[in-house]
């Protein structure tokens, strides 16, 4: 279950990280409906904070995929793991700023994400019996986002957009407690 570079991590953990990485995708109705919480935001609004998230994490994941040949994953995945975290706390702190929300979504949480989806994408293929990996992986992955479906909608109805994004905060701290001990170097 090691890459040629002998990095490892566990599909448990690739499981993990993939569900993290692809956490506000896997909520988007929640995440456009949480952000019209917010007074001043117009529902064009939340579709552009929305659509900013994904502009990050297709920046994120296509320059992952040149920064995974020259750092280790776990570098990888902490850097991103932390400018989601960073991204989301920046996001209760912007308050109802439609600008700085914005910004903060495509620079830090989206970028991040895609950066942290490149890990599992990648440690997928380097498993013993990859389609098998890949199976298992996606199952999880839409179990996690069916789970995330039924949590996420009553932390956004008890704590608001700041609960959502406390949330999805501590969601990338659980992912890098995750890959320090369980992606090796």
């Amino acid at each position: 279950m090691s890459n040629p570079d002998g990095q490892h991590i566990p599909l448990w953990a690739a499981i993990f990280l993939g569900i993290v990485g692809s956490s506000v995708l896997l909520i988007l109705p929640v995440f456009i409906g949480t952000i019209l919480q917010l007074d001043g935001i117009e529902t064009d609004h939340a579709g552009w904070i929305g659509s900013a998230d994904l502009v990050g994490y297709a920046v994120g994941s296509l320059t992952a995929f040149q920064l995974i040949k020259r750092f280790s994953w776990k570098k990888l995945a902490i850097t991103g793991l932390t400018m989601m975290l960073a991204g989301n706390l920046a996001t209760i702190i912007a308050g109802e700023s439609f600008a700085m929300i914005l910004l903060f979504r495509v620079a830090l949480a989206g970028t991040g994400a895609g950066l942290v989806i490149a890990v599992p994408y990648t440690a997928l293929a380097t498993y013993r019996e990859p389609e098998r990996a890949t199976g298992t992986y996606w199952t999880f992955n839409v179990v996690g986002g069916s789970i995330a479906l039924l949590l996420f909608p009553l932390i956004a109805e008890f704590a608001g957009p700041p609960g959502l994004f406390g949330a999805l905060a501590l969601l990338a701290a659980a992912g890098i407690g995750v890959s320090l001990p369980t992606i090796s170097d």
